[in-house]
Order: C-alpha cells, then sequence, then structure tokens
C-alpha cells in the first residue's frame, strides 16, 4: 500500500450506516422467527426464549451506553485537539505541500526527490543561524553590590534573638 493509499485509507474511515444496522437487525430477526416457527412451542422453549430476548435486550442497553460514553469522550477529545487554528495550519502546510510540488514537477523532480534534496540544505541553513544567533546572544553581567568595609553584630546575627 503507498503512502497515498495509506492516508486516503485514514480519511474514508468506514461506519456502519443506518441502512446496515436495519438490515441487519431484520435478517436477525428472521433467523429467530424462522427457528421459531419451525419447533413446536413447549413452556421450556417459551421461558428459554423470553430469558434470550431479555439478555439481548440488556447487552444492547448496556453496549448502547458504554458506546456513548466513547463517543462522548472522542467529542470532547476532537474538540480540544481540532480548533479553527488546527485547521488554518493544516491548510497552510496543504498549500506549501501543492506549491512545492508544482515546483518540484517544474524542475522535473516528484516531491520525494525535491524533499531529499532540499533537506539537508535548509538543516544546514537553520544551523548555521542557529549558531550565528547564539553567538550575538551575550548574557548579561549580573549586578553584584561590593560588600560594606565591616559587618556589624546586627548585620550577622539580626534575626538571632539574644538570651
Amino acid at each position: 500500500m503507498t503512502k497515498e493509499d495509506e492516508m486516503s485509507a485514514l480519511v474514508m474511515g468506514e461506519f456502519v450506516t443506518a441502512r446496515q444496522m436495519i438490515g441487519l437487525a431484520v435478517g436477525i430477526w428472521a433467523i429467530i422467527q424462522i427457528i421459531a416457527l419451525t419447533l413446536s412451542p413447549t413452556e421450556w422453549r417459551n421461558w428459554q426464549l423470553l430469558g434470550f430476548i431479555a439478555s439481548t435486550n440488556l447487552a444492547a442497553v448496556i453496549l448502547a451506553i458504554l458506546a456513548q460514553r466513547s463517543a462522548d469522550a472522542i467529542s470532547k477529545t476532537y474538540k480540544t485537539v481540532f480548533t479553527p487554528d488546527f485547521y488554518r495550519a493544516v491548510k497552510t502546510i496543504s498549500l506549501m505541500q501543492t506549491y512545492i510540488i508544482q515546483e518540484a514537477e517544474k524542475r522535473g523532480n516528484s516531491l520525494e526527490e525535491e524533499m531529499e534534496d532540499m533537506a539537508p540544505k535548509l538543516y544546514g541553513l537553520f544551523r548555521q543561524y542557529i549558531e550565528v544567533k547564539g553567538q550575538e546572544i551575550v548574557p548579561p553581567e549580573p549586578k553584584v553590590e561590593a560588600p560594606p568595609a565591616e559587618y556589624t553584630e546586627d548585620d550577622l546575627f539580626g534575626s538571632v534573638k539574644h538570651e
């Protein structure tokens, strides 16, 4: 699978549709009804069927509650991470990618070839810039006051009580 296919698969998530859910429910209903109609009813079978129905309904309710809790957690995370600023940044990066691809094609290169050529050059440029700017930054000299010529007893032991 190519990287482009991987990205497309990531975007195109598969979800169960309402139509599929209805089809599944009708299919299960039909199978249960066929089984129920082919067997002669007895009191024991009725109790077993009632227990089966009650347990599947309870399981469905519990699973629906758990699914909703998961959906709420995902929604909260989604709203925290995917802010308008995030989408603007992604749009900007996508535009840059489009322009880089156009420029690469003008030179007869692919995006990968262009990035392979540019990455070491950009790293070198940034590295040199940081090294030059780092030399220009000189920390300020700390200001230290000269100590007094003599110390008094209060200077040395002012916070200690004399007994």
